[in-house]
């Protein structure tokens, strides 16, 4: 995952990109570059999280400046359809 995301970063007709994947894989890849970062990311993450990388071209790493991390946590039931 590694390699692959930072050949797609590499390339020069590339602004942005959306990486989707499960919990084990993004987790991984998140320790791998960003070790640290137990503020952002306190403890799992649940369903819906969103990790908003950024890439240095420059020096090839990857940093997490933001996490949105929902807990659904709790909920037995969806809202009602109006």
């Amino acid at each position: 995952m590694n390699e692959t995301l930072t050949e797609i970063m590499n390339r020069k007709d590339l602004q942005n990109a959306l990486v989707v994947s499960h919990e084990a894989a993004i987790r991984n890849f998140q320790r791998f570059w960003c070790p640290d970062d137990r503020k952002l990311i306190p403890g799992r993450l649940y369903t819906c999280t969103v990790l908003v990388f950024e890439y240095n071209t420059g020096d090839q790493r990857f940093t997490l400046p933001e996490v949105y991390n929902p807990n659904y946590q709790g909920m037995t039931s969806s809202p009602a359809a109006g």
